[in-house]
């Protein structure tokens, strides 16, 4: 079993490779997917479609122009995004007295006041926000995706994740639990980490911190923002307000 992860870590460090020096190639025309059955690697070199089992360093195209579709079980093992998850997380904390130090002092300014009321709306909120819905996703997992860093950004889940980092599909529909921050545009299912941040969402976020813009929804924790309310221990909103339901598809 060893010898058959080493194998495919191999194979698709060498495919990878490939793929960037072919991107350089103008000649290099967009391909329809291929579809491949039971096990293959990750990243893929071609637009692809895997119903089976995708395992590998991390679930995305290595061409930028290509797509990625996973059917069934994605396994990602990519140790570099977490040691950049570690560094990021860091310097979040190392930064945070620093941080809050000059949000009060921003308080205290009658100048820097009026500019932000005068500023002060939904999309002008700081904070760990996604603040657009990605259009160009390059990868979409149906089923269960389990990640040892960080999931890739352009990416609707439909399913199960498990992350041991940070969770940053752009659309997450389902479950996800992950050991430090799920960052999202938006998600409808249930959300589980010690920092949860998403634009707009549906369901349940549990954590120490919650974060939603807008969205139908419970959130279970120390701390619990939805727009600008904030409140300990539970939130929740359940306005009437119209939501662009393309993003739950």
């Amino acid at each position: 079993m060893k010898k058959t992860w080493i194998v495919v870590v191999l194979l698709s460090m060498v495919l990878t490779a490939r793929a960037q020096v072919k991107h350089r190639n103008p000649s290099h025309r967009i391909q329809p997917p291929y579809h491949r059955y039971g096990l293959w690697y990750l990243p893929v070199v071609h637009s692809t479609i895997i119903d089976g089992i995708g395992v590998g360093f991390y679930a995305a195209p290595a061409e930028k122009n290509e797509t990625l579709t996973i059917n069934g079980l994605s396994i990602e093992g990519d140790p570099l995004p977490l040691l950049f998850a570690t560094f990021a997380t860091m310097e979040i904390i190392i930064r945070s007295p620093e941080l809050i130090k000059k949000a009060d002092a921003e308080k205290h300014d009658s100048t820097k006041i009026a500019i932000k009321r005068k500023n002060d709306s939904m999309n002008h909120e700081r904070g760990f926000w996604v603040k657009e819905q990605d259009t160009l996703l390059k990868v979409k997992i149906n089923g269960i995706s389990v990640s040892g860093g960080i999931t890739e950004g352009k990416t609707r889940m439909n399913g199960l994740a498990i992350n041991a980092i940070w969770g940053m599909e752009n659309q997450m529909n389902g479950v996800e639990t992950t050991g430090l921050i799920n960052l999202h545009y938006s998600f409808n299912g249930l959300l589980v980490a010690p920092v949860n941040s998403v634009t707009k969402g549906r369901g349940i976020q549990i954590g120490i911190y919650n974060r939603c813009k807008e969205g139908h929804l419970v959130q279970i924790g120390l701390l619990n923002k939805i727009g600008k309310r904030t409140l300990p221990f539970i939130n929740f909103s359940f306005k009437r307000k119209k939501l662009n339901t393309d993003m739950y598809r």
